[in-house]
């Protein structure tokens, strides 16, 4: 059994309906989700998406399969030490910190980080389960958010160039 915790973008990707985040978190009976990670979801809903993802961390939980995982001083710690900036000698700032601690709470869990923003963090063993994004566009007056699938391009494999065809 693998355990894994849930990044913030597959979250939100699931509230989205995004197919491949769904899959992640029904395919997965060992999910851990930050407490920091918890509070950027749910300040960022609207109230059905705020109901859906109450509905599904309660179904989890119930079932055992999905925990929340609040900050401890060890994680507070390790993320300090993530966050710290040698070249300064002061923290990376405000933006970097939510991901210092959650990826704290991923090495001190032993889970395996799943999310989308591999980039984000350095010291923990993480999984890019699919790439895609966010598109905002205007139709008819409305602003609206689209997800675009793409393929997902990771730095250990190499991609051979499309020929033209002839």
């Amino acid at each position: 059994m693998v355990k894994i915790l849930i990044d913030t973008n597959i979250w939100i990707d699931y509230l989205g309906g995004v197919a491949e985040a769904s899959a992640v978190l029904e395919n997965s009976d060992d999910v851990g989700m930050s407490a920091i990670t918890y509070a950027e979801v749910a300040s960022g809903c609207t109230p059905a998406e705020l109901a859906l993802f109450e509905s599904m961390l309660n179904v989890g939980r119930a079932l055992g399969t999905i925990q929340i995982i609040h900050t401890n001083d060890a994680i507070i710690k390790l993320a300090a030490a993530y966050n710290h900036n040698s070249a300064t000698g002061s923290g990376h700032g405000r933006k970097r910190l939510p991901d210092a601690i959650i990826g704290a709470t991923a090495v001190l869990t032993g889970r395996t980080l799943f999310t989308r923003n591999a980039h984000d963090f350095k010291q923990v063993d993480i999984h890019t389960p699919y790439q895609g994004q966010w598109i905002k566009r205007d139709v008819n007056g409305t602003p609206t958010k689209t997800w675009v699938p793409q393929a997902a391009v990771f730095p250990d494999q190499a991609i051979e160039p499309a020929q033209p065809k002839k």
